[in-house]
């Protein structure tokens, strides 16, 4: 019986995505086709145009795409500056063979998501993309992806605990750490785990910053949200994916305000609502060390914290 469902099952997932690959092929033939049809307005719109009205169309279209040049120059240099005054945080790339081959899409797609973020804003993180080694899946994903090559942000193999001289100016956010981050450092470096796995490695992020003597912690999440059980509701998802992290982290970094971040970037789908321990509070400084009753649930692209050997609470069993 069990057989026979897990055919069924395999056989609507085949479906549908055979349906979704239809649908694709279809709006790209459509799009196509209206692309098409533009082009041959214009020839036609072209060809009915004396010498004289050609030549002004062409200075016309010529001033225009200066114009738009010199507009798309200037808010680069600008985003360039704030880009290199933004809090340096890290993806940390080196989890290649914690994930299987749907994962290593998942994660390089988060890693997309999480570029257009960043160039959207006007205030954006120091992102940069660490730990990526050449022939693993996920570089020969990444780096197959239409439009990388235009990225403004870093892309390097270097371990994120080489990322400043002193570790324990390094963050490994973690939700499994005892630490809670309150806020953005300038001299600090904050790493984001690249990992999608489904809750596998559970604690993979804490034991990494101690290995290498880093500090590591959470975001307040639980301190500025509600997360308990509501009517008809399950309990709210602290996995956040990387993307979602990254939005966070950019939006606390324009606004100085945690709850304002995390309603920003959590998907309406989680239903999340203020309420959390620290709602009314002061967004506080640097790293606090919290108790350690009660079992930390960790965000995936994780949380913030103490100093490596100094960091002695924490299980570091809960979820990546």
């Amino acid at each position: 019986q069990a057989t026979v469902s897990s055919s069924k099952k395999q056989r609507r997932k085949e479906q549908k995505a055979l349906a979704f690959e239809r649908r694709n092929e279809a709006r790209k033939e459509e799009r196509a086709k209206l692309a098409s049809e533009r082009k041959r307005k214009l020839e036609v719109e072209w060809e009915s145009l004396t010498e004289e009205q050609r030549a002004t169309k062409s200075r016309i279209n010529a001033e225009a795409r200066a114009g738009r040049q010199a507009r798309k120059d200037e808010h680069l240099k600008k985003w360039s500056a704030a880009y290199a005054q933004g809090p340096r945080v890290l993806i940390d790339m080196n989890f290649d063979d914690k994930m299987n081959d749907k994962e290593v899409k998942s994660i390089c797609q988060q890693l997309m998501y999480s570029w257009s973020v960043i160039k959207r804003s006007d205030h954006p993180i120091q992102l940069s993309v660490c730990g990526l080694t050449p022939g693993t899946r996920v570089h020969h994903t990444l780096m197959s992806k239409a439009g990388i090559d235009q990225w403004q942000m870093p892309i390097t193999g270097t371990p994120f605990h080489e990322a400043a001289p002193n570790k324990e100016q390094i963050v490994y956010l973690t939700a499994d750490s005892d630490c809670i981050v309150n806020t953005l450092e300038p001299d600090k470096v904050y790493v984001i785990g690249g990992l999608v796995d489904r809750n596998r490695h559970k604690g993979i992020t804490l034991q990494l910053a101690k290995a290498h003597h880093c500090s590591h912690g959470r975001l307040p999440l639980q301190e500025f949200l509600d997360l308990k059980k509501q009517e008809n509701q399950g309990h709210f998802s602290k996995i956040l994916t990387v993307n979602h992290m990254v939005d966070v982290l950019t939006k606390y970094h324009e606004t100085k305000d945690w709850l304002a971040a995390f309603l920003h970037a959590i998907p309406s789908r989680k239903n999340v609502r203020p309420g959390g321990d620290d709602v009314n509070g002061a967004n506080g400084q640097g790293l606090e060390q919290e108790g350690t009753d009660g079992k930390q649930t960790d965000i995936q692209g994780h949380a913030v914290g103490c100093g490596g050997d100094a960091a002695k609470g924490g299980n570091g069993d809960g979820a990546i």
